[in-house]
């Protein structure tokens, strides 16, 4: 495995073995000034707007769910029933 810009990358001889993944938290402005500096901050950018992505689309996901059982009438934590005999 090689880092460069404090990303890991897989020789391909160490892609046969067993991966133990690492996560770093970089700051950017850490780095010196030049084009390894700006891709950082390119990178940090995609994966914050990566997240707020997945987390704008979970929001929705539950909105659109309430509503549902609004229009159903349903309630969102109701269970079955056992029928009775």
């Amino acid at each position: 495995m090689v880092i460069v810009g404090g990303i890991a990358l897989l020789t391909p001889a160490a892609a046969d073995e067993t991966v133990t993944m690492i996560t770093a938290q970089l700051d950017c402005a850490s780095l010196p000034r030049g084009p390894a500096r700006t891709d950082c901050y390119i990178a940090s950018n995609m994966r914050n707007r990566q997240e707020f992505e997945i987390a704008e689309g979970t929001a929705r996901r539950s909105k659109d769910i309430a509503r549902h059982h609004k229009a159903m009438g349903l309630h969102p934590n109701a269970k079955p029933r056992a029928a009775r005999q």
